[in-house]
């Protein structure tokens, strides 16, 4: 049994953990997914890498299709789908906090609100939805020569949506929004900084040349895909970090570390 406070019969923080009661911790958990998330993106360019070298050594059959799987940039693809994973798991973790704090209204839908973003950001990365805006700042006329033309949209789309969610905010558990708060610059910093020295990479304004170019281009972004995944880990540690897990002989007891 799940208790979340909403019980009439036991309330939320009414009785803490037993002799026999065991909190859970999601450290192991988030060292699994951060190795995990390190792992295949290493794979994935460094095989883009050796595969396209200039002189590649041997090739064993369906390590192209492992470094297209592996790779930090595509669709339907491994690492699409882990990044998937984890705003799908950081959207439930924020669900779950607001179920905690159901009687609560101030909270409730504070907290829904994050996990309702932590999902549309799920969905944007399963369909590359932001990378599609390029196509309005066609129909815009707009465009941009030294980056990729999406970000004339995405950006203020960003900025907007990043108030928003800094005043929703600003009425949560203070240690919770510090770390939110890194995580979120930690994600932007990928997400948009090394979003524009890929364009500029990939459109040649920043030339290196011949092999090296191509070594350029996919190392950034390797570190852009990184950050964002390194992002949204340090926000999933921040929402379970937040959470107090105790599994007792009743069931588990859900409450917040205040």
């Amino acid at each position: 049994m799940i208790n979340t406070g909403l019980s009439p019969e036991v309330p939320l923080g009414a009785r803490h953990a037993g002799e026999h009661d065991s909190v859970v911790s999601f450290r192991t958990l988030i060292i699994v997914l951060a190795a995990a998330g390190a792992a295949l993106g290493i794979i994935g360019a460094g095989l883009t890498l050796y595969l396209k070298s200039p002189n590649p050594g041997p090739s064993l059959p369906g390590l192209d299709m492992v470094r297209h799987l592996t790779h930090p940039s595509g669709e339907a693809t491994l690492y699409s789908w882990f990044s998937v994973l984890l705003l799908t798991m950081m959207a439930l973790g924020f669900a779950v906090i607001a179920l905690v704090h159901w009687r609560t209204r101030a909270l409730r839908w504070r907290y829904f609100v994050l996990a309702a973003t932590a999902g549309l950001l799920s969905a944007d990365e399963a369909a590359l939805l932001h990378e599609k805006m390029s196509g309005l700042t066609s129909v815009l006329g707009l465009g941009l020569s030294w980056a990729f033309s999406w970000l004339i949209t995405a950006v203020p789309l960003a900025v907007i949506a990043g108030l928003f969610l800094l005043w929703v905010a600003k009425a949560i558990n203070p240690l919770l929004r510090k770390r939110l708060l890194i995580a979120g610059i930690v994600f932007l910093a990928g997400a948009v900084g090394m979003e524009v020295v890929g364009g500029l990479l990939e459109k040649g304004i920043i030339d290196f040349g011949g092999f090296t170019q191509f070594v350029m281009l996919h190392l950034s972004i390797l570190i852009e895909e990184s950050l964002e995944v390194a992002g949204v880990i340090v926000a999933l540690w921040a929402t379970l970090s937040y959470l107090r897990v105790v599994k007792t002989t009743e069931g588990l007891l859900l409450s917040t570390n205040e």
